[in-house]
């Protein structure tokens, strides 16, 4: 039995490593406050617009690192066989802290490359093939909320298909179509701009 003191602390953790905002910090060094340039975003695709791509980049890797460490402490402190719902959570804590973190007001990223972090530490195969969704249809549209709107609704799908009947596999599709529409909501502002017509492309 875990002590709750103890998973609080884990959750605490978690959302306080998620909350690093790396696209702020890295835009920063360079003389700029990113929530003043392009759209506003701390995220990766708003860096890469402002700084380009090889800091875009860095910035979408170390979001997704966030999230996965936050599971690997899971599995460090409570074991490796620590259950599904337990990461989740744990890994949700994370996702929370780079979306609303407490160091910019609440106001971070959408939680794309942080989600991928937690979920490809949890269930890999699913994970890789809606990565590679992502490409597909980025390098087709070359519209980063498209891709990711698209990945997200269809993960679901993908995890039903690869790990229906595994252990944990009802909180994995649940949690999937939680952080779903969570992610359509951090984007919700681009679906008005993809609506009007105005939502532009990478490059």
């Amino acid at each position: 039995m875990i002590h709750s003191l103890y998973f609080a602390g884990l959750l605490i953790t978690a959302y306080l490593l998620g909350s690093i905002p790396f696209g702020f910090l890295i835009a920063r060094s360079h003389g700029i406050d990113i929530r003043k340039h392009g759209s506003g975003n701390i995220g990766a695709t708003n860096t890469f617009r402002v700084l380009g791509k090889k800091w875009g980049l860095l910035v979408f890797i170390l979001d997704a690192a966030k999230g996965c460490f936050a599971v690997l402490l899971a599995q460090w402190f409570l074991g490796h066989h620590v259950s599904d719902i337990l990461k989740i959570v744990i890994g949700i804590c994370a996702i929370a802290g780079h979306t609303f973190p407490l160091w910019l007001s609440f106001r971070g990223g959408k939680g794309v490359a942080t989600t991928l972090g937690v979920f490809l530490n949890i269930i890999p195969v699913p994970t890789l093939i809606a990565v590679l969704i992502w490409f597909i249809v980025f390098l087709l549209t070359r519209i980063i909320s498209v891709a990711s709107i698209l990945t997200v609704l269809l993960y679901p799908i993908l995890i039903f298909c690869f790990s229906s009947g595994s252990p944990g596999f009802s909180y994995r599709l649940l949690a999937s179509i939680a952080l779903a529409g969570f992610i359509c909501f951090t984007h919700r502002e681009n679906v008005r701009r993809l609506l009007r017509g105005e939502e532009k492309k990478l490059f």
